[in-house]
């Protein structure tokens, strides 16, 4: 089996050839002429035969139906280097873009044993050794190959596809393109294995596959990593690993890592997903999982944008994501405008993991991201513990999520973990935090510098402690120069406990709590008192409606221009996209109102003036005060028509009686002897 195994290696790396002039070639089993390939009358039925006689620079067009690789389990379709293959055709187009590969579903089956029972499936559907950009596998549904009972490392990996670098190509790169993976099975990539060629005397010959537009479904690794895709081995240097516009659902690998994709030994890649839906999984670790088991000086790139992360299952201390084993690695990971929905983790994180060694160092940038309905065991549903973290939370939104096992009162919906001898630097700007049953949470080890700030962000019913921080044993050195610090401004903290809102958790004695908290808006004294200035304690933030999950603010709510300005630094929008700054002040909380009910001064735009009236709304009676030393020359209520339903001139009462005035909206300009003011006034 095996030597049969290594002929067909040289025959996809012999098969490309010298070049020749393009030619189509086409494959239809139901073609009853003359089997010459040259039209869809006289097309290949045998699939096989159509990619034997293709050399480099060739197209093969391949008509709906079923194709197997043969009668022998080690029997696979080569991915010719250089050779397009295009499935999705009826058997009359006459122009690649007239197929439709949904309607006409061309399968490359490894089912050639008793019908649906997969033990006697091929090992591997298709085999690509030195497949270079040229190559293309475009419109089919490769399913049930099956690789886990192959005793050879490589025979045993890629049920749907295995991938290899060939020493007689420095570096390929496949296009994989509109294909469906179903039903494949393998030890290590249950539908796709990519790996690469090395010996002593070539070297590093790495393979680079693009996918894209692809869906795999009930694709399992049994027993090692990457249910669906396993991705191991080097890139050439400055590429980078992408996924585009794929979907994965129902992958599994039962014991180990990466349910979806397992990339084995990124240390020093690219990798960026695009548009990808990874739905329903269950593994040992996480849904990708990512390793970088070497020390390197160059850094490592991930990006996530618009991927979405949902129903995932797990049993282990990981997450959806999963970033481990960082030794002395700086890695550069960015999360663009993804979800987090409904992952569920029996004994650990439910959302994201990241560890490393104290020298490995993070930068890390989530933005625009929702992290929704998730439950993990206990502990913080995402967790960070690298030796230096910088890292930004952007227009997050952590709403509903649990715990399967209940919750200590310091656990952490996020929990960030310095290690030895490193600055920590965290930021959190535009987020909401509602109904969680955990806050943030930072600790720290020996020697850690760490500085947290949270800026214009919204917290409402969530963990006793919103905020904990934590010391370890090591950081309690008499007379050490390191802290944990955590600022909060322009922030709404809108909690029922009635204790404080935040844990001191150190057990060394330490004075360290240095908690900041200005400008912000808090319901109630007994939820902390801060060294700072400007924060408000009121009844209500007024919120739209929280119990819909509204957390906007009403026209007339306490946090409306009520923030500093100061603090805002980059911010030009808030959560919902809104301006951030509209009426000359900056809102408190994660929403920026999109209107007023205080009165503006209109004379000077450039030095903005406001005037409080109260209550606003009201039944009728409304107060106002002016700044010192304003005279009011004339009041004038104007209704929505822009009829004046009022006038008073010398007004020296700072209250008016307008309880004969219909319910509505009404405008209120305000003529003083240093200019005139504007607002409105809503009449309940």
């Amino acid at each position: 089996m095996k030597h049969t195994y290594f002929l067909l290696i040289l025959y996809a790396f012999n098969a490309q050839g010298p070049l020749s002039a393009q030619k189509t070639i086409f494959v239809n089993q139901n073609a009853t002429g003359l089997q010459t390939g040259q039209s869809w009358i006289d097309a290949y039925t045998d699939l096989q035969q159509a990619i034997g006689n293709a050399v480099h620079g060739d197209t093969i067009w391949v008509a709906y139906g079923t194709y197997k690789p043969g009668t022998e389990r080690f029997q696979s379709f080569a991915m010719v280097s250089g050779v397009q293959l295009y499935g999705g055709f009826s058997g009359f187009e006459t122009d690649l873009s007239q197929r439709n590969w949904n309607m006409f579903e061309t399968i490359l089956s490894g089912d050639i044993g008793t019908p649906d029972v997969n033990t006697d499936n091929s090992y591997h559907v298709l085999t690509g050794f030195g497949a270079d950009s040229l190559t293309v596998l475009d419109g089919f549904t490769v399913r049930d190959g099956y690789a886990v009972d192959e005793v050879s490392d490589a025979g045993s990996q890629g049920g749907g596809i295995q991938l290899f670098g060939s020493p007689e190509a420095a570096y390929t790169n496949p296009r994989i393109s509109n294909c469906r993976f179903i039903n494949n099975q393998a030890q290590k990539g249950g539908a796709i294995y990519v790996g690469w060629f090395y010996s002593a005397f070539f070297g590093y010959h790495p393979v680079n596959p693009s996918i894209t537009h692809c869906i795999f479904e009930n694709n399992k690794s049994i027993p090692l990593n990457g249910g669906a895709l396993s991705w191991e081995g080097p890139c050439r240097g400055g590429d980078t690993i992408k996924l585009q516009d794929c979907t994965f659902r129902n992958s599994s690998a039962l014991y180990t890592r990466g349910a979806h994709i397992y990339f084995g030994e990124i240390t020093g890649k690219a990798l960026h997903l695009v548009n990808c839906l990874f739905d329903r999984d269950t593994s040992g670790y996480g849904s990708l999982d990512f390793l970088l088991n070497q020390s390197s000086d160059t850094p490592t790139y991930i990006h996530l944008e618009h991927c979405i992360f949902r129903n995932k299952s797990g049993n282990s201390s990981s997450g959806a994501i999963n970033i481990e084993d960082m030794k002395s690695n700086k890695m550069y990971c960015n999360i663009d405008d993804c979800v987090f929905d409904h992952n569920r983790n029996k004994y650990g994180r439910s959302v994201f993991t990241v560890e490393g060694n104290p020298g490995s160092s993070i930068n890390l940038n989530i933005r625009n991201t929702d992290i929704v309905n998730n439950i993990g065991s206990q502990n913080a549903l995402c967790n960070i513990f690298v030796g230096s973290i910088h890292a930004n939370f952007e227009n997050c939104k952590f709403l509903n999520n649990d715990y399967i096992f209940g919750n200590d009162e310091y656990s952490g919906l996020v929990r960030l973990r310095g290690n030895a001898n490193y600055l920590a630097e965290t930021t959190f700007k535009n987020c909401l935090f509602a109904n969680n049953a955990g806050g943030l949470e930072f600790a720290t080890s020996a020697n850690v510098y760490y500085n947290t700030e949270i800026t214009n962000c919204t917290f409402y019913e969530n963990n006793k402690y919103v905020f904990a921080k934590s010391y370890y044993p090591s950081f309690s050195q008499a007379g050490n120069p390191y802290y944990n610090r955590i600022k909060i401004r322009n922030s709404i903290i809108w909690e029922s406990s009635m204790g404080p809102i935040y844990s001191n958790v150190n057990p060394y004695g330490l004075e360290t709590e240095q908690f900041f908290v200005e400008h912000s808006l808090l319901g109630s004294e007994s939820l902390g008192t801060f060294p700072a200035a400007g924060n408000k304690y009121v009844k209500s933030p007024m919120f739209v409606d929280s119990l819909a999950g509204d957390f906007r603010l009403r026209v007339c709510s306490p946090a409306v221009n009520a923030g500093n300005n100061a603090f805002i630094d980059s911010l030009s929008t808030d959560l919902a996209g809104t301006a951030r700054i509209l009426f000359g002040k900056v809102d408190i909380g994660a929403f920026e109102a999109t209107d007023t009910c205080k009165i503006v001064f209109t004379n000077n735009p450039s030095i903005i003036q406001y005037l409080q009236i109260a209550p606003n709304p009201s039944h009728g009676l409304l107060q106002f005060q002016l700044p010192e030393g304003t005279l009011v020359t004339c009041v004038e209520i104007i209704n929505a028509s822009g009829k004046i339903v009022f006038q008073k001139n010398d007004v020296h009462n700072p209250s008016i009686d307008l309880e004969n005035q219909s319910p509505g909206t009404y405008w209120i300009r305000m003529s003083t002897n240093t200019g005139v003011f504007v607002g409105k006034w809503i009449r309940l």
